[in-house]
């Protein structure tokens, strides 16, 4: 298999990989809280044996997080909460500490604050935060304490981490993410009450991103039409010759 093939087929496999982190991202544009990804490319070089041949092909090494923060839009509900600034809240799932930037979290039959899936949404010290019965009209302050109005009593505070290189995250599922190692507690974050952080996808961005890729794909492929049709000519000329 010549260079040119080598190539080829690399970039097709990078392509449809391209392919696929940008299809997630526009399936995710409404998703709270998500955060773009993209690919990060790299061209490699090998010996192809021990002559001394050279070959070459696309690599693509990782994923990165576009970590900018997403537009704020205002739900008036009073569980929903976002971050302004570079945390994260934390999640207990039945595999561990998850991270995520999402807020829109609801009230469990026993009080506790959750996630739409279910999971406990960690306060500070690794408590739960539980709301009373009586607890129909509750204050998130900017600092993440819960407050209920009914006796202004304190019923916990969101527990929000920083992580001082947010690439090293991996995502588990839509919206979240884990950590190789504990984050710290961000006292520089501010919490808003009745407002969500939406996606910071741009689906005309990431459309025409895709557009691209297989402009991409399709002028690969036949280059690599072209380069088989050549071989073959080639063979059926020296066959002919001999």
């Amino acid at each position: 298999m010549d260079n040119t093939t080598y190539i080829s087929l690399s970039r097709q496999t990078t392509a449809f990989r391209n392919m696929d982190v940008i299809a997630n991202n526009i399936a995710n544009a409404d998703t709270t809280g998500y955060r773009a990804q993209s690919m990060v490319f790299n061209p490699y070089n090998y010996k192809l044996n021990a002559s001394g041949s050279k070959g070459a092909w696309v690599q693509d090494i990782s994923t990165t997080t576009n970590t900018a923060q997403g537009a704020m839009t205002t739900t008036g509900r009073q569980l929903d909460v976002a971050i302004n600034g570079e945390g994260y809240f934390a999640v207990n799932t039945p595999l561990g500490i998850r991270y995520t930037r999402a807020g829109n979290f609801t009230r469990g039959d026993d009080g506790r604050i959750l996630t739409p899936e279910g999971y406990e949404v960690q306060g500070e010290g690794g408590q739960a935060i539980t709301l009373q019965d009586t607890d129909t009209d509750i204050t998130v302050h900017e600092d993440g304490t819960v407050t209920s109005n009914a006796d202004n009593g304190e019923r916990g505070k969101f527990a929000i981490f920083r992580f001082d290189n947010p690439q090293l995250l991996k995502k588990f599922g839509n919206g979240f993410y884990t950590a190789s190692t504990p984050g710290q507690l961000d006292e520089e974050s501010r919490v808003a009450q009745g407002v969500l952080e939406k996606s910071n996808v741009q689906p005309v961005v990431e459309l025409t991103r895709m557009m691209q890729v297989e402009r991409s794909v399709t002028s690969t492929a036949k280059l690599m039409s072209d380069v088989h049709d050549l071989q073959i000519k080639s063979i059926t000329t020296l066959t002919r010759q001999q």
